[in-house]
């Protein structure tokens, strides 16, 4: 567990009895949780692995799909023009959300421990990050999809339209390292940021020391969506 701010950052053990007691509660306070092969561990990494590929293979066709498998799904950028990859981002999107009625909820009860009511959204975003330099040349078709294939800029859910009690779940596919993901501002955490009305905050303002997490694929990051948090720039390869 590592101290930032007032925020706890729980990298959890093996052993998650003790970062999972009271999970929702500390997450409500600010704290974040990162459950590392939290997937694997409910049995759920085959599945959506599984179902990722397949639609892949939808949008690009079963021989490059082939390619992808043996390559990795994190040089889809070596292998795929700009077009492909978005619309690879748009078959899993359609494909994961007409599955998370079920993954969901055992995400929420088996991963994270929590077993009271509760409402999730069923859009969950899957996000293409590819490096900066390839997104840059193929600008023009990426940033159709904010957020998606677009890296998101500093931002709280709040400000798309989420509830205010909304708790995020984001999960590694491929290697996340630093660089290449999620940042977090902990010294925002409950804090007015201004914003333009467009979901940008208002320039020079000072968030404080970003976060960022390495993670591996399965692993889980459990934060709230009041936490100010944002896309790195892709800048590895």
């Amino acid at each position: 567990m590592n101290n930032v701010s007032s925020i706890r950052i729980w990298d959890a053990p093996a052993d998650l009895s003790a970062c999972l007691e009271n999970a929702v509660e500390r997450i409500e306070s600010g704290d974040v949780v990162l459950l590392r092969r939290a997937l694997q561990r409910v049995g759920l990494w085959e599945d959506i692995a599984g179902l990722l590929w397949a639609a892949v293979e939808e949008a690009v066709g079963a021989d490059m799909a082939v390619r992808l498998r043996k390559a990795g799904r994190g040089s889809m950028h070596e292998l795929l023009t700009g077009d492909q990859i978005k619309w690879c981002d748009e078959s899993v999107h359609a494909k994961f959300n007409s599955n998370a009625e079920h993954y969901v909820p055992i995400l929420v009860r088996e991963a994270v421990g929590y077993r009271g009511p509760g409402f999730y959204d069923r859009n969950c975003v899957n996000r293409f990050y590819v490096p900066n330099a390839f997104h840059k040349s193929n600008r023009e078709v990426l940033d159709t999809r904010p957020g998606y294939t677009k890296p998101q800029g500093p931002h709280v859910d709040t400000w798309f339209g989420h509830a205010t009690s909304g708790l995020n779940l984001w999960m590694a596919i491929e290697p996340v390292r630093r660089g290449n993901g999620l940042a977090l501002f902990p010294a925002k955490w409950r804090s007015e940021v201004p914003h333009d009305g467009r979901y940008c905050p208002v320039r020079e303002q000072h968030f404080g020391e970003p976060v960022t997490f390495e993670m591996d694929p399965g692993d889980l990051l459990f934060f709230h969506g009041e936490h100010l948090h944002s896309s790195e720039l892709n800048s590895t390869s």
